[in-house]
């Protein structure tokens, strides 16, 4: 990923990663995309959000691959407000339902018409995740989400309405990835300074 002066955009490579190539998306001084997630049924469906200069929340979609790309509706808390994106993803399933989780104050959002309206969700019951945020959908029950931060991680069975805390045996809260076995049901959470953890969901 890149941000700078009057570009904010992508590193995009179709080989491998043998060779990248830049690819712009808006402007923006001082703009940058913290995070990109495709669209599982279609690699040419893109999303990406970012940041620009003056702590605007952005959020964009290719459907072409990254040649083009169009502005949408970023998630807001009020009127006046749209938080930074920490993650987002794509339900495998209905690939017009998004999730997003937001920074600091973990607001999780659900898009049902491909990014251009949000509907928030309840909070999990302890929030605040902080500047670090990870979502992931399974994609074996796409009813199941979970999304991690600087104060454990969480699970959702019924597509976010109710929130159930799995921190209870986690070395530390710190969480720096969250992974999902869909097939087995196992749950694999990078921490903060103790490794991998694993457990069944």
């Amino acid at each position: 990923m890149s941000g700078g002066k009057q570009m904010m955009g992508i590193y995009l490579t179709r080989d491998g990663g043998e060779s990248w190539t830049a690819v712009k998306i808006g402007e923006g001084d001082g703009g940058s995309i913290s995070t990109v997630v495709l669209d599982p049924k279609n690699g040419n469906i893109i999303y990406a959000a970012g940041l620009v200069s003056d702590s605007t929340s952005v959020l964009y979609k290719s459907s072409n691959g990254g040649a083009s790309w169009t502005p949408l509706n970023s998630p807001s808390v009020e009127s006046s407000y749209k938080p930074e994106i920490a993650a987002l993803a794509v339900d495998p399933s209905a690939p017009n339902t998004l999730y997003a989780l937001c920074r600091w104050g973990s607001e999780v959002f659900r898009s049902t018409d491909g990014g251009a309206t949000w509907t928030r969700l309840p909070l999990p019951q302890e929030s605040g995740f902080g500047y670090q945020g990870y979502l992931a959908v399974n994609p074996s029950k796409t009813s199941e989400i979970f999304v991690g931060g600087e104060k454990g991680v969480f699970y959702s069975g019924d597509g976010g309405a109710t929130w159930t805390d799995l921190s209870a045996d986690l070395p530390v809260k710190k969480i720096r990835g969250v992974f999902i076995d869909g097939p087995k049901r196992q749950l694999y959470v990078g921490t903060y300074g103790a490794g991998v953890c694993q457990r069944s969901f």
